[in-house]
């Protein structure tokens, strides 16, 4: 299923706002606006507010950033995977295991928004073994158990709708061929 949680959400923008253009578009909008803010926020968090500024602005103003929001379900996944990258660096910074909660359903509300999503996990793990310089111990395994189990949870409707309809139809969803023949 491609971005079921996208299709439900503009089910309700169509209830408050009636069928238009604009109620069909405004999950674009308001993710891509709030992309501007996750884009001040995470270059504030890694570097500065000089850069935070420029950064966002840059972002505000990009062309590409303003056609896509109009049209593309695209602006979901970078604000959820942005949303991600910033709980997991205050994970990183303040050391509260509420981050990793947080990071986990950010990322299994992205795959539900766009599937493709699910790819930027490898680089959480990557990001954790080599920047964190950490390994797991029975301390801080626990954590990652339960966001293995929020991301998993996550992707489970994904899985039995495959399932499903490859039950009944011999097919199965294009990244679902496309990754696992």
């Amino acid at each position: 299923v491609e971005s079921p949680t996208w299709f439900y959400l503009t089910d309700i923008a169509y209830k408050i706002f009636g069928v238009t253009i604009f109620s069909s578009r405004f999950l674009s909008f308001f993710y891509g606006t709030l992309t501007i803010l996750l884009v001040y926020l995470l270059a504030k968090e890694i570097f500065n507010k000089k850069v935070a500024l420029l950064s966002s602005a840059l972002v505000a103003i990009s062309a590409y950033h303003i056609r896509y929001t109009l049209i593309e379900m695209d602006h979901s996944l970078i604000f959820f995977v942005l949303f991600a990258t910033y709980t997991f660096i205050k994970y990183f910074k303040e050391n509260k295991v509420l981050y990793i909660y947080i990071t986990g359903l950010l990322l299994g509300t992205g795959i539900l928004m766009k599937t493709i999503t699910a790819f930027f996990i490898p680089v959480f793990i990557i990001f954790y073994f080599i920047f964190g310089k950490r390994s797991f111990t029975k301390n801080n395994l626990k954590p990652f158990i339960i966001l293995g189990i929020i991301i998993f949870l996550f992707i489970t409707p994904i899985i039995i709708h495959n399932i499903l309809l490859y039950n009944a139809k011999g097919v199965v969803d294009v990244y679902v061929a496309q990754y696992f023949d």
